[in-house]
């Protein structure tokens, strides 16, 4: 039983070792546990005050091989105790790719366009804590206007050339007939 009193005094930091509680038995002190862990009970919220998306996610130019993309420091709202910890992962659940570079204390990725292939953009979900709280925000970060926008551009002119066959073909089909 002392094992199991040390642990949930390391695990939250409530001393309930006192003699008096050792010596009243065990139905007694789990009771005076339960009680002293109602203090404990206090819900902590945490919300997204301005979404990643909203923030206009476009990495900017920083030189010939990176560019880089930082939201605000007022995206999130977390009650609760602590420094707030950030984190990112893909929107998959993978972790970001070798070429992108989240830094948590800048809240900024940096991108090393060197590496990045034909991507342009990725689905990303930032998550940021602290002890009492934890939220996440998804968004979409263009890491290529440019090519996002060539690529963009090419479906429309794909698009519009498969409807112009189709209408041809057809009107040829109906003068045939």
């Amino acid at each position: 039983m002392q094992h199991s009193i040390a642990q949930v005094y390391t695990t939250v930091g409530i001393d309930i070792t006192s003699k008096d509680n050792v010596k009243i038995g065990t139905e007694f002190f789990a009771q005076d546990i339960k009680n002293k862990f109602k203090s404990l009970g206090k819900k902590y919220t945490a919300k997204v005050n301005k979404p990643i998306q909203k923030q206009n996610p476009i990495a900017i130019q920083l030189n010939d091989n990176y560019k880089k993309f930082a939201f605000s420091d007022e995206t999130f709202e977390l009650e609760g105790h602590g420094t707030v910890q950030y984190s990112a992962k893909l929107a998959d659940n993978q972790d970001l790719p070798n070429w992108i570079e989240f830094l948590p204390t800048q809240r900024a990725f940096l991108i090393d366009t060197s590496l990045k292939d034909d991507v342009y953009e990725l689905d990303i979900i930032v998550n940021a804590k602290n002890t009492n709280s934890t939220i996440d925000d998804q968004f979409t970060l263009v890491v290529d206007h440019i090519l996002k926008d060539f690529k963009e551009t090419a479906n429309l002119i794909l698009n519009f050339a498969t409807d112009l066959n189709e209408k041809t073909v057809l009107t040829s089909n109906l003068k045939t007939q």
